[in-house]
């Protein structure tokens, strides 16, 4: 086995920034992000998960006007603005359907 590989195997996951995964909660890989969510925290690193219902693995290539996937990327915009001060994130956001239409 090989930290390069699989990184739920490298020795040193506390030098990681914060961490946001998600997955599908059909997803075929679920199993593996919540293990990998597990690995992070028992690490110390602030992490974040977000497992979206009644979707699988590729849902976010799917069209963005689905509720359930314009939510998460804004989730996910939000995430990225709030721990890397990451700019323009209003403006992604406004190219985006709202989630709540």
């Amino acid at each position: 086995p090989n930290p390069l590989v699989s990184p739920y195997l490298a020795p040193n996951l506390d030098i990681f920034p914060p961490v946001y995964l998600n997955a599908g909660a059909e997803d075929a890989l679920l199993p593996q992000t919540l293990k990998m969510t597990q690995k992070f925290a028992d690490a110390g690193v602030s992490t974040t998960l977000s497992v979206v219902p009644d979707v699988d693995h590729e849902f976010l290539q799917l069209d963005p006007k689905l509720p359930d996937v314009a939510a998460e990327w804004e989730r996910m915009l939000r995430w990225l603005a709030a721990h890397t001060g990451a700019k323009g994130v209003d403006a992604a956001l406004a190219g985006l359907p709202s989630a709540a239409t």
